[in-house]
């Protein structure tokens, strides 16, 4: 880990200093817009410059000045020094400009514009100086409400963005209008908060509990641990409660009271938790020892007291500490605080030979298997006498799950990866192992796929089999563009780097018809996108005509899921599907954008990875 991390560092450093512009900010998603340069002379293109050591944040001009007239497109706004600027691309040159010096003669943005949730979503607004709804999802719209004050609540449904949204469509006191949900930029204005009891079930911030571990911490003023302190200094050990929280990338706050002040605790800033935030959670201790001797505290010291290979915990707080024994300051370790045999204490993810993991409850799950699987009685231990057998191609009610991961960082190799699930079979309950030996050169042939209900993907044309292979019978074709659910996934396995047959399988249900599907031939929502935009009647379309118009297919299809199935089953007769060539500009597009949310998920994953690599 500690080579790796200092690859990793050494990328930041490099990004940092390519793009400071980003040092201080994580962009969310923005509805863009064009504007024109209405100041005389024409406006400067600023950066904006972060110093790491004070976070301090600066604005200087570049030697760039676009004209006035000149059509930009704004593609982000920040607050940044009391003053909102929009970043743009102009000639090649990236930077802001600032918002006063270009139009703010934008379209009509009204709700009729916005994406619906699925479920509502509920805030709570924290910045001290209150919030404004504006006539659209920009600073430069109108404001078109009176001011809604701190600790008010708000509900909505409404936003700009389907996925990442940063605005919210919202009616309060028969005022409506669009409210700017998440971090301004720069000077650590923060709107809006999460509700502990708003949480649909998120164990993490289930309880609106927190502890303290380092000593002397103090309540802020805002979420941001550069703000003001307001209270007293607070022992190690301390119990608080609170209803909001907020969420960094990095680091998390929570509101709380101690000795009459209410004010934000840092609860973990880069990963260093200072206060934990108790959670309900099982895990179970994977271990080449017999006993797990537990700690008085994180970085403390051990205690007679243990716990057992094996042994299935609940654990009431997790908490991630430098680890200062390590040569670099990129080593970090997992501490759970647990209670077994009547005894409290913590445990550490690095002591040697041991491994933490989550237990996973699915109420109403279910699992495929693909191979005959024998049945233990004890999770994590393969024996030599299973109770029982579940045939291949079974469903199980799958109860429970957890995974043992571990990974040797001075080979770069994985040493173990199982995933484990506590099944009912015909009223025969145990647990089953799918023993992943992974290649990272190859697929893995998963022994038993969890069923995931809400997973949508699109199919415009398929056969469906019967099994999972090319060889077997056709029981059903789709011939159209359908939405399907997809019920379980079939990853081929690998002999001497060759597929056995050369495909991957999902499972799903249409017109009545139960199959697997080919996974080249069901897509996601972005891969349906590009396969629109090669067809004659979507081709022409301009980006914001492509984009309502694939919403609105998007949506006839998920509406089809909820209907009555009247349609008979399609013909078995087979057929092979025009070719289509995708167009140069799809082609770069797609390469481009595919290229970068490759880099970045690689990035996160293998930090993520290093991180957990024994709490896993």
């Amino acid at each position: 880990m500690k080579k790796l991390f200092a690859i990793l560092a050494a990328a930041v450093i490099f990004m940092t200093a390519a793009i400071p512009a980003f040092a201080d900010m994580d962009s969310p998603m923005f509805t863009a817009y064009e504007a024109y340069v209405v100041k005389e002379g024409g406006t400067p293109l600023y950066r904006f410059d972060w110093d790491y050591e004070t976070d301090i944040t600066t604005v200087e001009e570049t030697d760039t000045v676009i004209p006035k007239g000149e059509k930009v497109t704004v593609t982000g706004e920040y607050l940044c020094n009391g003053a909102y600027y929009g970043n743009v691309d102009y000639n090649d040159k990236y930077g802001y400009v600032l918002l006063t010096d270009v139009s703010n003669e934008q379209p009509k943005y009204g709700s009729e514009n916005a994406h619906k949730l699925e479920e509502p979503e509920t805030v709570v607004v924290i910045n001290p100086d209150g919030v404004y709804l504006r006539s659209g999802p920009s600073m430069t719209y109108d404001v078109v409400s009176k001011k809604i004050e701190f600790g008010t609540v708000l509900t909505y449904e409404l936003v700009n963005d389907e996925y990442f949204h940063s605005w919210a469509y919202i009616t309060y006191n028969g005022e409506s209008g669009w409210l700017y949900t998440v971090q301004y930029g720069f000077d650590n204005v923060y709107n809006c908060a999460s509700l502990v009891s708003e949480t649909k079930g998120d164990d993490y911030y289930a309880t609106g509990k927190v502890m303290t571990i380092d000593d002397g911490l103090q309540l802020t003023e805002t979420p941001d641990e550069t703000s003001k302190k307001i209270s007293d200094k607070i022992p190690a050990g301390t119990a608080l409660t609170y209803e909001w929280f907020f969420e960094f990338a990095k680091s998390v706050a929570v509101y709380t009271e101690y000795n009459g002040v209410k004010g934000w605790l840092i609860a973990a800033e880069d990963w260093d938790t200072t206060a934990a935030i108790e959670t309900d959670r099982e895990a179970i201790v994977i271990s080449s020892e017999e006993k797990t001797y537990l700690y008085d505290s994180p970085n403390g010291k051990k205690t007679d007291n243990y716990v057992l290979n094996g042994d299935i915990l609940q654990y009431s707080y997790i908490a991630t500490k430098p680890d200062y024994e390590a040569e670099d300051d990129f080593s970090f370790t997992d501490w759970y605080m647990v209670t077994a045999n009547g005894k409290t204490g913590w445990i550490s993810s690095a002591d040697d030979g041991v491994l933490i993991s989550y237990i996973d409850v699915h109420p109403e799950g279910t699992a495929y298997l693909f191979e005959e699987m024998p049945v233990y009685s004890e999770a994590g231990k393969i024996t030599d006498k299973p109770v029982f057998y579940v045939p291949a191609d079974a469903e199980v009610l799958c109860i429970k799950s957890f995974e043992i991961y571990d990974y040797d960082n001075d080979t770069d190799e994985v040493m173990k990866n199982e995933g484990w699930y506590y099944i009912d079979f015909n009223g025969k309950t145990g647990w089953i192992c799918d023993d992943r030996l992974i290649d990272s050169y190859a697929d893995s042939r998963l022994s038993a796929d969890i069923f995931d209900r809400d997973e949508i993907k699109y199919v415009t044309w398929a056969n469906i089999h019967e099994s999972y292979s090319r060889a077997s019978g056709i029981v059903g074709q789709i011939s159209e563009d359908t939405a399907v659910r997809k019920i379980y996934s079939y990853s081929v396995g690998m002999e001497d780097g060759n597929s056995d047959d050369g495909f991957g399988y999902e499972y799903i249900e249409y017109n009545g018809i139960k199959g697997w599907v080919d996974k080249n031939s069901i897509h996601y929502e972005g891969g349906y996108a590009r396969i629109l935009e090669e067809r004659e009647e979507y081709s022409a379309l301009s980006e914001e005509e492509f984009d309502v118009k694939f919403r609105e297919q998007i949506n006839k299809l998920n509406e089809e899921l909820t209907e009555p199935e009247t349609t008979e089953p399609e013909s078995t007769e087979t057929h092979k599907p025009e070719e289509s060539t995708a167009s140069p500009k799809t082609l770069i597009i797609g390469c481009v954008a595919g290229g970068a949310v490759l880099a970045l998920t690689a990035f996160v994953v293998i930090l993520l990875i290093n991180k957990k690599k024994k709490s896993a």
